[in-house]
């Protein structure tokens, strides 16, 4: 499958990894952002908070870009589902 359009598939895997290294880098900042909050620092928690935030929100458009690829190679069209919507 990969030879009948590489630049494709190259795309899909660009996005999967993006959106993995997002995921990884929000999932610190939250932690971040929790410890920061339980020692009394708003300010360095917010400022982890939001950071995550973006990240992942990010993260979401990447992954939503390489399950579109996905529908589309397997000529299915299928939709995300309910719980992969933005915002869910």
């Amino acid at each position: 499958m990969m030879a009948e359009h590489p630049e494709e598939h190259k795309k899909s895997a660009e996005h999967h990894q993006i959106a993995a290294d997002h995921l990884e880098q929000a999932a610190k900042n939250h932690r971040a952002a929790a410890e920061h909050l339980a020692a009394g620092d708003h300010q360095k928690a917010a400022h982890h908070g939001y950071t995550a935030y973006g990240l992942s929100s990010h993260a979401q458009y990447h992954a939503q870009q390489a399950a579109l690829h996905h529908s589309h190679e397997h000529k299915t069209d299928e939709p995300l589902h309910a719980h992969e919507q933005p915002g869910k």
